[in-house]
């Protein structure tokens, strides 16, 4: 899915542009605002039930329900036909082609000081202001959420503060995903901090993977509405038990002691079976951790204790339990309160510049693009060319193949994960390479005969 800024609207305006053109300017909750052109195409991204959409078409008027002053809306005309679409509602607007008369600004994007937003990327004097750089993380770990873009960033990181002392604000908004991603982008997130920079994890949803990665951080701030948690490994429709698998157990304890959190909050948001509870010192904000097992804890929890999880749940945290125990070090609605919790002068800081949001965006795209076109071909594979017989059949798979082929070079895991052929990522190209050779060579031999 293609994930854009996640922003709160506000309030809507108009604007004449000029006597043949109206604009709407969004102003954002959070800083920033969109300027859209009426006459323009725009994709508009909107939460339903839960899950961001995008949809491509022209804004038809601005409208407010009667007696709902929550009640704006307008209508979006569009391919899929007309859609009547709640501002409330509205996560992100950007032009769908080149931003023309679109200008979208990500809130991350402070506007407290002249030099907030630079020209071009990487004309930057980081001995004037401190470097922050902003990735946002969204959707599936292996999917729309990978290492690679995490990679980037600390080189955008290295370029602008060589000696180290960046900030890298992940913002993390996911369901979870892949094990094994999510030990790659700890691993990368561990190299990063080894070369003296400091990962920030601003967390909106991180569940399960998603949390795994906001563990290996130097800290975890929360938006308010924030969760964290239930680290479990599923097959099928059952939890992993470490039995089966414990060098993930053992993966997750060991991020949890590097980043300064206790082995019992691992261990409960791994399995249901383990219990965690604290008691936090009123005076000293000193926290003490306690653990158990199948109901039994293992040792008597003193009085005042705080149970967390239970032998019937996976711990999970929201932003005030999390926050209260010090899994959390801050609460943050805003980038004023990221940059305040920071402790970066007003005024003095900002985004350092938009590659992080360019990095998530193509991303993004690319992952969208790959799998309808796999969707697509998958399809193709099984039937197209029947018609023909089975010379035209081998001919449309080696076109199929060779699509497949261009994919796996710019998304191997996401075609490993989207074919039938059970290969790994670090397969996939090699085996794809392979398949077109048989496939050719069938061709000619079928041809000969």
């Amino acid at each position: 899915m293609n994930n854009r800024l996640v922003l709160t609207v506000l309030s809507i305006a108009f604007i004449a542009a000029s006597a043949f053109a109206e604009d709407i300017r969004f102003q954002l909750a959070n800083g920033g605002s969109a300027v859209v052109d009426v006459a323009a195409s725009v994709e508009v991204t909107v939460l339903e039930q839960g899950v961001n959409r995008t949809y491509t078409g022209r804004i038809q008027g601005l409208k407010t329900k009667a007696g709902k002053p929550d009640g704006q809306y307008f209508m979006l005309d569009g391919d899929f036909g007309r859609k009547l679409i709640m501002i409330r509602d509205v996560a992100g607007i950007a032009s769908s082609g080149s931003l023309g008369a679109t200008e979208v600004k990500d809130p991350m994007l402070s506007e407290r000081s002249p030099s907030s937003v630079n020209p071009t990327d990487g004309e930057v004097d980081s001995s004037k202001k401190q470097v922050v750089m902003y990735l946002p993380l969204e959707g599936g770990v292996g999917q729309e959420f990978r290492h690679q873009e995490i990679v980037r960033i600390g080189e955008y990181a290295d370029e602008l503060s060589p000696g180290g002392g960046a900030i890298i604000v992940l913002k993390i908004n996911s369901n979870g995903g892949l094990v094994a991603e999510s030990i790659k982008i700890n691993d990368t997130i561990r190299d990063i901090k080894s070369r003296g920079h400091r990962v920030v994890s601003w967390i909106r949803k991180a569940i399960s993977a998603g949390c795994n990665t906001a563990m290996a951080c130097d800290e975890i701030v929360f938006n308010p509405l924030g969760t964290a948690g239930s680290v479990t490994t599923v097959r099928g429709t059952a939890s992993v038990d470490e039995s089966q698998d414990p060098t993930v157990m053992e993966h997750l304890i060991m991020t949890a002691k590097e980043s300064g959190y206790s082995e019992h909050v691992a261990r409960s948001m791994k399995l249901n079976r383990y219990m965690t509870a604290y008691i936090k010192d009123p005076e000293t904000g000193k926290v003490e951790w306690y653990g158990g097992v199948d109901g039994n804890w293992y040792e008597p929890l003193p009085e005042g204790a705080v149970v967390l999880s239970t032998k019937d749940q996976n711990l999970s945290f929201n932003a005030s339990n999390a926050l209260s125990c010090g899994f959390s070090r801050g609460t943050c609605r805003d980038p004023d309160e990221v940059a305040e919790y920071l402790n970066l002068p007003s005024g003095e800081w900002y985004v350092t510049d938009t590659r992080g949001e360019k990095l998530a965006k193509k991303w993004a795209d690319t992952y969208k693009e790959c799998s309808e076109r796999l969707q697509i071909t998958m399809q193709q594979w099984q039937f197209k060319g029947a018609a023909e017989g089975a010379e035209g059949r081998l001919q449309q798979q080696i076109k199929i193949v060779r699509e497949w082929i261009y994919w796996a070079k710019k998304a191997p895991l996401v075609v490993a994960m989207n074919t039938p052929f059970g290969y790994e990522e670090d397969q996939i190209l090699q085996r794809l390479e392979l398949m077109l050779k048989q496939l050719q060579q069938q061709l000619r031999d079928m041809r000969r005969n």
